[in-house]
């Protein structure tokens, strides 16, 4: 049984008990709509909470408070959900009482967490220098992603799929953006951060909950500006973005790459991000049947039977409500890749399914579902999106729940999917110019 509680206006603590782990695992969330151009301060923001702070002025000293709390691991990161940017600041730690002399460390992390949200050291001789060398991490983390050819791809193809800028940027940002920043732009960033959005804490494991709603109280929420006219609507749930109109297609061409990437969407009628309904669970073994592991139709028929792809794969986003596929091959058989997921479709349209593929597939599920539910991380991601969709509790438990999906389900599912666009990015032929249709 979650315990919930309100620890500051807008602040929301989320605490599973559980004995079955070892450790501790906090997530604190902060969440906004995207909006544009924030997407590049966040991403740098997560960067300076990660390395600094008043106490902990660089990544050594950082890195010696985790040693010297039993070896405790800190990170920080930046993600979507639906129409949602979020940072997430996560920290997981040995039970304090576990180990010798280990029975102040709930306090010790807690105290740790609270340095590096609220106190990064703007006003310091050093600020500038840690905010060059983390803008430089970042801009490498930027032209990494741009170097990948499918993560180019995928960051491409968002542009002919969302109606809203803001949804459309990468959760990175952008190099031009980044350079154009200054510390004081990130500080206002973080000062709009710690007041405005809604947060979610969520911890899993076994520990006293008391202490941790005591001190998470006691966190300077006041002092950033957080009081009840600053903070987020609460009643303003992630929502799936709105699309642009179907049929979107872009070619993009680049030099020195040998391999064309193909990224399809689809759209999926029904769906709300409120609710897990019949609709949901039948995408998730479609999207596995179709695509999602290497029994799937995409790999056995397009890869292993055509050799038309090197590989070949598709992602149900039930946030996004997308069905999105994602092919590597020669660009010369770039129609006949296409023309063959069309006909893997097909197959689910007409319902085409064996009852042994669809068993296979609801196995998949259910072993990767209780594989998870050993991930304290996931159990704690999971907890903060349910709050921050507003998700109803739901009366069939999910392995109950892909039991019951049936071959109808699935055709049905496959019947109502739109296509809504096409993303081809192709090598550039020798003295081609650059291409962008």
């Amino acid at each position: 049984m979650i315990k919930k509680t309100m620890v500051a206006p807008g602040v929301q603590l989320a605490y599973q008990p559980t004995k079955q782990f070892k450790t501790i695992h906090i997530n604190v969330t902060f969440a906004t709509k995207a909006k544009k151009a924030i997407a590049t301060k966040r991403a740098l923001l997560s960067y300076l909470m990660a390395v600094s702070s008043k106490e902990y002025p660089d990544q050594r000293a950082v890195s010696l408070a985790m040693i010297d709390a039993f070896g405790a691991n800190f990170q920080t990161k930046v993600a979507t959900l639906g129409d949602l940017d979020l940072l997430t600041v996560s920290i997981q730690f040995i039970k304090p009482g576990l180990l010798p002399n280990s029975n102040q460390l709930l306090e010790q992390i807690l105290n740790f967490l609270q340095a590096m949200l609220f106190d990064f050291d703007w006003e310091s001789d050093q600020a500038q220098i840690i905010f060059n060398q983390e803008r430089q991490n970042l801009k490498q983390a930027i032209l990494s992603r741009q170097d990948d050819k499918v993560a180019f791809a995928l960051d491409q193809a968002r542009e002919l799929i969302f109606a809203d800028a803001a949804v459309r940027e990468s959760i990175l940002g952008s190099i031009e953006e980044l350079d154009q920043l200054t510390l004081q732009d990130v500080r206002q960033a973080q000062r709009e951060l710690l007041a405005a959005n809604q947060v979610v804490i969520s911890a899993v494991g076994d520990l006293d909950f008391d202490q941790l709603e005591e001190q998470l109280s006691a966190w300077p929420w006041a002092d950033v500006g957080r009081d009840e006219k600053s903070v987020a609507d609460q009643d303003d749930p992630a929502q799936i973005p709105q699309l642009l109109a179907v049929g979107q297609e872009k070619l993009m061409k680049k030099s020195d790459w040998q391999q064309a990437v193909l990224v399809q969407n689809y759209q999926v009628e029904g769906l709300s991000l409120q609710e897990n309904g019949p609709r949901y669970y039948a995408t998730l073994v479609l999207n596995t049947i179709f695509g999602a592991s290497p029994a799937s139709l995409l790999f056995t028929e397009v890869r292993e039977k055509n050799s038309l792809a090197y590989n070949i794969s598709s992602r149900f986003q039930p946030d996004l409500a997308a069905l999105t596929v994602v092919a590597g091959f020669d660009f010369d058989q770039v129609n006949l890749v296409e023309d063959l997921i069309q006909v893997q479709l097909k197959t689910l349209v007409e319902g085409q399914v064996a009852a042994e593929m669809l068993e296979n597939a609801k196995q998949s599920l259910k072993n990767e579902y209780l594989i998870r539910q050993d991930s304290q991380a996931y159990l704690a991601v999971r907890q903060a999106g349910r709050f921050l969709r507003q998700a109803k509790a739901g009366a069939t438990d999910f392995l109950t729940a892909i039991d019951q999906v049936s071959v109808a389900d699935v055709q049905d599912v496959a019947k109502d999917l739109t296509f809504q666009s096409s993303f081809v990015l192709a090598p550039e032929k020798k003295g081609e110019a650059f291409e962008n249709e």
